[in-house]
Parts: structure tokens; C-alpha cells; sequence
């Protein structure tokens, strides 16, 4: 209780901004809770492709590739034909995670659609 009576008067004999204050609070609480939450959505985590594992997951400038869904699809724009792609993966005790992918580019439309499970 003393620490923060102490804190408050010396922000008192400088005169900061309450916005300042406000702003230094909050960014204290973001940084805080940056690591906290881990479980949810853990699908989002399972990288996906056998040539982008083996790349370290460095595949967001390859181009031309469908697994660029899951990767970067900005790379997918100079794709010429219709491609489709999938992938599986059996991990322990009865986890299965995929990804199934198609491209279709139509003039000078891009349409892509993907589904990443994880269960």
C-alpha cells in the first residue's frame, strides 16, 4: 500500500498525464497476458505441408504452391492453372490434424478455399 501511495506522489509532483498513466497500464497488462491462454486453438500451431516443415516454416514467399492458403495468399496470385491439395497428419493417442485446399484462378480472379482441422 505504501509502494503505490509513493508511486501516485511522485507522479502527482511531476504532473504526468493521466492519459500517460492510462496508456502505461494498459500496455503493462498486454505485455502481461501475451504468454497466457495456450490451449485454444492449437490447430493453429500444427504447421502444414511436408515441403514447408521442412523448410522451417519459411514458405511465405514460395510461390505457385496451393499449401500458400495456409501460408501466404498473396503468393497464390500468380498461380496459371487449377490446383488442389491436401495433406494428413496422425499424431498420438488418436490426434489427426489436415488441411485440404483448391485454387482455381479464373482471369484475373483468384478464388481459394481451404479447411484446417485438428481434432
Amino acid at each position: 500500500m505504501v509502494i503505490v501511495y509513493l508511486l501516485f506522489e511522485r507522479i502527482a509532483k511531476r504532473r504526468i498525464s493521466m492519459k500517460k498513466i492510462l496508456a502505461a497500464v494498459m500496455m503493462a497488462i498486454i505485455s502481461g497476458s501475451a504468454s497466457a491462454g495456450t490451449a485454444g486453438f492449437a490447430f493453429l500451431q500444427v504447421p502444414v505441408g511436408a515441403r514447408a516443415v521442412a523448410m522451417g516454416g519459411a514458405f511465405t514467399s514460395i510461390p505457385g504452391d496451393p499449401m500458400g492458403l495456409y501460408w501466404n495468399p498473396a503468393t497464390l496470385a500468380g498461380m496459371q492453372e487449377q490446383m488442389f491439395t491436401s495433406t494428413y497428419t496422425g499424431y498420438l493417442m488418436d490426434m489427426q490434424a489436415g488441411f485440404v485446399g483448391w485454387v482455381n484462378p479464373s482471369g484475373e480472379d483468384l478464388v481459394g478455399v481451404s479447411v484446417n482441422y485438428f481434432y
